[in-house]
């Protein structure tokens, strides 16, 4: 029982609280920042079809892909480019 009125005395200063409210905080900035820097990476890693679509050609033009290949990767890149567009013309 002693222990526990010690604690108690030890946690209800002032001094201690704001110690123990600063952790609290410094604890939940850093997770914040942590999960804002991982949502912005995904974020900023997306390609969109577009993009994609330009690399693929750039690759066909310097011989690293035939043209059968580039023609279907053209095809499923443009199903998923009319994706894209209707998406975001719903969001609108």
């Amino acid at each position: 029982m002693l222990r526990k009125d010690v604690m108690t005395e030890f946690f209800s200063k002032p001094t201690v609280q704001l110690f123990v409210w600063l952790a609290v905080l410094a604890i939940m900035s850093v997770s914040a920042y942590y999960v804002l820097r991982r949502l912005r990476d995904g974020v900023e890693q997306a390609e969109t079809s577009a993009d994609m679509l330009a690399k693929f050609r750039e690759m066909r033009d310097q011989g690293e892909l035939t043209e059968a290949d580039f023609r279907s990767i053209k095809t499923i890149l443009g199903e998923r480019m009319q994706a894209e567009i209707k998406r975001d013309s719903d969001t609108l």
